[in-house]
């Protein structure tokens, strides 16, 4: 699982001492998490809450306060549409730990289209039914292997329409298994790529049952907006020849350009003086 220690938890300080998980997470950037709107929308006061990084399972987990939050504007909480937040953290994670690309429209849609063998959430096993939770360690991650669904085989279970722009219809194909209540925020991995978060779905106890993904890609302008008014922005680049978007810090990029000016200005002064 260490290839996606990306994969986090968040959890209510207030809740820690009986290890009560709030939700699950995406680290897209050491000071970035992208997670379901619906878990932030649930939490009063968002200073309370902890980010808890993918660590040993059997050691201390990290902690890390979150600064600010921000939901997107159109997340609707009785269609769930726009299920997407993004957690601003006060400090940043380790700067080994390897964050993913966003995938565009054009990736999802294969995924979505194409009976992928290598797509499954990672879930958390502390939100199993009946899980005795461990006090003072971190969350133990495991995988459930998912196929995608047509999102109408979705709203016969669920009785309700689907947007096919933000929502994607999944069923388990491991042992019938599917996400749990406290997985919500985690990411949906399709081909190595996020490709969507846990939103919704049934009562996990009920075998074989479909769960709803918020879909990665409709979340980019969100993201873009969010990183442009905090000093970040999305740089874009291809994988596999599908466009995909990484978070980059402008403060950094900015410190590098005035250091080259510097090295330039230098160079050119010292040619002057030899010449």
């Amino acid at each position: 699982m260490k290839e996606f220690q990306y994969a986090i938890t968040i959890r209510s300080m207030r809740s820690i001492p009986s290890q009560s998980l709030t939700c699950g997470g995406v680290l897209l950037h050491g000071q970035w998490v992208l997670t379901a709107a619906h878990c932030v929308n649930d939490i009063r006061e968002i200073m309370d809450i902890e980010v808890m990084g993918l660590s040993d399972p059997e050691g201390p987990f990290e902690r890390i306060a979150v600064r600010s939050s921000k939901v997107h504007t159109l997340y609707d909480s009785k269609t769930v549409e726009y299920d997407y937040a993004l957690l601003y953290l006060n400090e940043e994670f380790p700067t080994y730990l390897k964050y993913p690309k966003i995938p565009g429209r054009a990736y999802v849609e294969n995924c979505i289209n194409t009976d992928y063998q290598k797509t499954f959430v990672v879930a958390w096993e502390e939100n199993l039914p009946k899980k005795k939770k461990r006090t003072g360690h971190s969350m133990t991650p495991y995988c459930i292997k998912m196929k995608t669904e047509e999102n109408g085989v979705c709203m016969d279970t669920f009785r309700s329409k689907l947007n096919n722009k933000v929502m994607m219809c999944t069923r388990s194909v491991s042992d019938g298994r599917q996400p749990c209540k406290g997985d919500s925020g985690g990411p949906l991995i399709c081909g190595g790529l996020v490709v969507g978060l846990v939103s919704f779905g049934m009562d996990c106890r009920i075998r074989y049952k479909e769960s709803i993904f918020a879909r990665v890609d409709a979340s980019i302008p969100f993201i873009q907006e969010t990183m442009r008014q905090n000093g970040f922005y999305l740089e874009n680049d291809t994988q596999e020849g599908y466009e995909v978007y990484k978070i980059v810090n402008a403060g950094i990029i900015v410190e590098h350009s005035s250091l080259l000016l510097g090295v330039t200005l230098i160079l050119i002064l010292l040619t002057t003086i030899y010449n």
